[in-house]
């Protein structure tokens, strides 16, 4: 439940904030990047699962990745 409340939450930050939204985004990237997560390779996955834009696939790698980042 806690997973859900935290990716949901990364897309309320989305709608409700662009700017903040924009620096969660880098900030869950750069710290995925610095455990050694192929992000190209992250991305894909969502690709196949029906996610058309980049957009789209960062948005959600962020959601999911909302509750396993910051620490």
């Amino acid at each position: 439940m806690l997973r859900s409340a935290a990716h949901e939450t990364y897309h309320f930050v989305e709608n409700y904030s662009a700017k903040d939204a924009a620096d969660l985004r880098d900030y869950v990237i750069d710290s995925l990047k610095g455990n050694g997560v192929d992000i190209k390779k992250a991305l894909e996955k969502y690709a196949k699962q029906g996610y058309a834009t980049r957009d789209e696939q960062i948005s959600e790698l962020v959601a999911d990745s909302m509750f396993l980042v910051p620490r």
